[in-house]
């Protein structure tokens, strides 16, 4: 551990952090033009033959969407959410 917030290695998501809504980076892919995205979808994938499963998030990012493993995704802020009682 380096100490350093903003290294995309130090921080790295669990499976419940991330949420539909929620605003998100992207690391390792500079690429991507647009610096931070809103997560539209979190869904389990599964490869049939092997029962390997990730997450995969996809967030919009400029006017375009990009899916990743969440693990390439960091989490920069979560949405507010409304508690019905």
């Amino acid at each position: 551990m380096t100490g350093n917030e903003n290294d995309p290695h130090e921080n790295r998501n669990t499976l419940e952090d991330i949420d539909v809504g929620d605003l998100v980076r992207v690391s390792n892919y500079d690429w991507i033009t647009g610096d931070l995205g809103i997560v539209t979808e979190v869904r389990e994938i599964v490869h049939d033959m092997s029962g390997d499963s990730y997450t995969a998030v996809t967030a919009l990012i400029g006017k375009k969407e990009y899916t990743f493993s969440q693990k390439d995704f960091l989490l920069v802020s979560k949405a507010e959410r409304k508690i019905n009682d």
